[in-house]
């Protein structure tokens, strides 16, 4: 029995928009916290990694100049496999930091950032991404969003923005 050409479409529709939420949410979190990490030399910055699936045991890298750029290079091929390969279904990606001293740094151990940036820079992520327009794509269009009035993801009708 073939599906209604209406429930392949919304399916569709549905699946495209779920993905692109998550990718702008997994990647403007990873960029928030990349930001937002105290630097020293950059290793603990630089291992902000997102991953499709657990992400890894330990630290990328060390924590020289040379590991800086090794650490620097794992968090890139993990954005890039986010922003290309991710789909719905996938399963869990994970955005992971195993330096030594993360905990520390986020618990306010440095003058350079307050206690909870973590937190905060996640959930400036989830906010960016929920609000109208700027959640990584219309229903109807497929694309970008945010150059139109948005969709209520459920009904697809207009939502006011705010």
């Amino acid at each position: 029995m073939a599906r209604d050409p209406q429930v392949r479409i919304i399916t569709r529709s549905l699946t495209g928009f779920t993905t692109r939420r998550i990718k702008k949410i997994v990647l403007d979190a990873t960029a928030n916290l990349t930001e937002d990490t105290p630097r020293d030399l950059g290793w603990a910055r630089n291992n902000w990694i997102p991953e499709i699936g657990p992400g890894p045991d330990s630290p990328a890298g060390a924590r020289d100049d040379a590991g800086v750029g090794a650490a620097q290079a794992a968090q890139q091929q993990g954005i890039a496999a986010i922003a290309v390969t991710y789909r719905l279904g996938m399963g869990i990606i994970t955005i992971t930091n195993n330096v030594p001293y993360i905990v520390y740094l986020n618990e306010g151990s440095s003058q350079q950032a307050p206690a909870g940036f973590v937190q905060a820079a996640i959930f400036r992520a989830v906010q960016e991404a929920n609000k109208p327009g700027g959640g990584g794509g219309s229903l109807q269009s497929g694309g970008g969003g945010g150059g139109g009035p948005a969709r209520d993801p459920v009904t697809g009708r207009f939502v006011k923005s705010s």
